[in-house]
């Protein structure tokens, strides 16, 4: 499947280059996609702690803290969330595009793959799981797949394009500066409306990859993810981060309180629609 993914996404690129008129401009861009690149491979997963902030459409906030663990070569993670009086709030886990969301309130667990969520009408998330991949590190661009768009000193614009029905079009807006790291981002729908901002500020050094000292390891302290469609905010500061390097011994199995229920997101079926699903079981 990843396979034929990555096919397709070639396939793309090669369209759209032969669509947009100015070569040059893309030759340009692709030396900043290798800094961002060269950038986003020194790191394979971070370990911090998290203090989160949701605000909804309303404006009314709620806030936790707790633990993240992401090793981002599986698109595995782990997030627990406490209240002020350490109680948990909810466990988050990923591995790849299935997950799992363990209420606390309501002592449920559900489950499914990310893409079932993020249309699901039986259940409704403040922070899409895709969007946290999305926010944590810049997503690959492809070489001619962008446009520079604007350029200053230390820094520049990239317009990256995707392509519709209707024709190619921008996807994707993102600064990106002379170290490679990119603290604004901006996701497009095909009509131009925007769908997703990301800012990321004050990029630390976390270390160095092993037995490359000069090569610095950047992660940003703040993280701010704002969906324009449904006009929520999330705010993730970070604190003692450090990279790793490998999957052991990061504490990835999570133990769910005895009674506690599962809960399936309905699977999504392209002809017959959302699958039904039975009512909550105990966990096994």
């Amino acid at each position: 499947m990843r396979f034929f993914k990555l096919l397709s996404t070639v396939f793309l690129c090669l369209v759209i280059s032969s669509l947009r008129p100015s070569l040059g401009l893309a030759q340009t861009a692709d030396s900043y996609i290798q800094k961002i690149e060269s950038q986003r491979f020194r790191w394979l997963g971070i370990k911090a702690e998290a203090s989160l902030k949701f605000t909804a459409a309303n404006g009314k906030a709620a806030a936790c803290s707790g633990r993240i663990t992401y090793y981002r070569l599986e698109e595995k993670m782990l997030l627990e969330c406490l209240n002020s009086r350490q109680e948990t709030l909810f466990i988050f886990s990923t591995q790849d595009t299935e997950f799992e969301l363990y209420l606390a309130a309501d002592q449920t667990v559900y489950r499914g793959n990310i893409f079932d969520l993020e249309d699901s009408e039986g259940f409704s998330s403040h922070i899409k799981p895709f969007d946290l991949y999305r926010a944590l590190k810049a997503m690959p661009i492809l070489p001619g797949q962008a446009s520079l768009a604007a350029e200053s000193p230390g820094s520049a614009v990239l317009n990256v394009w995707k392509t519709s029905k209707s024709g190619p079009f921008v996807g994707r807006i993102l600064t990106v500066t002379e170290r490679g790291d990119v603290p604004f981002e901006t996701y497009l729908k095909n009509d131009g409306s925007k769908s997703l901002l990301i800012t990321r500020e004050r990029f630390l050094d976390i270390g160095s990859v092993p037995k490359k000292k000069k090569e610095k390891v950047y992660f940003p302290e703040r993280i701010l993810i704002e969906n324009a469609a449904e006009n929520t905010r999330t705010e993730i500061l970070f604190s003692s981060i450090k990279p790793l390097w490998s999957t052991s011994g990061a504490g990835w199995v999570v133990q769910f309180p005895e009674g506690t229920k599962v809960w399936d997101i309905p699977r999504f079926h392209p002809e017959r629609g959302y699958e039904q699903t039975s009512a909550p079981a105990a966990a096994g």
